[in-house]
């Protein structure tokens, strides 16, 4: 079996980039072109760990959008895979406008939008999938995306970008100081160091891990659009079966018409991510995992009583600034 397992959150993160690409394409048929960049495109697919189902990778997703996409460009960081991903996608859509790139995509991706004419620039309607693990996009390529377009009314690159909160107070420790390497990184990707200021807040525990979290989104978000200049961002989290937070996906738009779709996209597919929670938990009781209050029959149940909910458009706020006192330094 080629790839890796893959959680049930996965296959609810990619329905959702299905549904947002074949509405994202609808919504531009009027515009001359539209343009697909997956950064981190990764295999063509990989399985449901569990179950070994098939999931197709969002490279499969992007080409299989009605109306489709002008051109798809995905970037890989292996040769290998990215090989592997250009035969299986040219084989499966034969004929298509399919660009794939190996290496970095901080280097790969500007340098190939580089040699696109400027009717692209002016008139294509394009969609960004920023589907890192942790810290692995820089600023530099946000903001090189965020001013790559160049048309009257102001619209940009929509931006999909997986923010790994879950993952980045792993990475940077609460040891005495942030892991030096990882720390390096993450200056990289918010293209600044505010958020040692979160981090000596948690280390002094004046804000838990929660809100620590939370805090490094609203940072990013607060920054997409105060400092990339784009119109909403909206967050939807991920966890896995038992709640544990992963990442938050923030999408990210210049568009009124890009946000009312992300937004209900968003709100149907967070109740997919409540349900797959539920479900979780009951099996574990069912199976004695732990003691539980769920028969059967209320497992059933429970996946008939979750309703779509649209839960209100929060803006990010200033980020919270944190001085240590002197007494405080390590």
């Amino acid at each position: 079996m080629v790839g890796r397992g893959w959680g049930p959150w996965t296959q609810i993160k990619l329905n959702a980039l299905e549904d947002y690409l074949s509405a994202f394409t609808t919504a531009s048929v009027r515009t001359r072109r539209t343009l697909y960049l997956d950064l981190f495109a990764g295999a063509p697919d990989n399985f449901a760990r569990g179950t070994g189902k098939v999931i197709l990778g969002s490279g499969h997703r992007a080409m299989a959008a009605e109306p489709p996409f002008t051109q798809v460009v995905l970037c890989e960081l292996q040769p290998r895979t990215a090989a592997r991903l250009k035969k299986t996608l040219q084989d499966a859509h034969p004929g298509r406008d399919l660009v794939v790139l190996a290496g970095d995509c901080n280097v790969e991706m500007p340098e190939y939008l580089r040699t696109l004419s400027i009717d692209w620039r002016r008139y294509a309607a394009v969609f960004a999938m920023v589907d890192q693990y942790s810290a692995e996009v820089t600023w530099d390529t946000l903001k090189f995306l965020s001013e790559w377009r160049q048309n009257r009314r102001g619209f940009k690159v929509e931006l999909w970008l997986y923010f790994g909160h879950g993952l980045l107070p792993r990475g940077l420790t609460m040891a005495e100081r942030p892991d030096p390497a990882y720390a390096a990184k993450v200056d990289a990707m918010f293209g600044t160091d505010q958020w040692r200021e979160l981090w000596n807040a948690r280390y002094d525990e004046v804000i838990d891990a929660a809100q620590f979290r939370a805090e490094l989104v609203n940072l990013m978000r607060w920054r997409i659009e105060h400092e990339l200049g784009y119109r909403t961002t909206i967050p939807l989290e991920f966890t896995n079966t038992r709640g544990h937070p992963i990442y938050t996906v923030i999408f990210a738009t210049s568009n009124d018409t890009g946000q009312k779709i992300m937004t209900d996209v968003f709100a149907k597919h967070g109740v997919a991510l409540e349900r797959m929670r539920q479900l979780a938990k009951a099996e574990r009781q069912l199976k004695k995992e732990e003691p539980g209050l769920f028969d059967v029959g209320e497992v059933a149940d429970m996946r008939m009583s979750l309703t779509e909910q649209r839960e209100p458009l929060l803006p990010p706020i200033e980020p919270m600034r944190y001085v240590r006192n002197p007494m405080q330094q390590h």
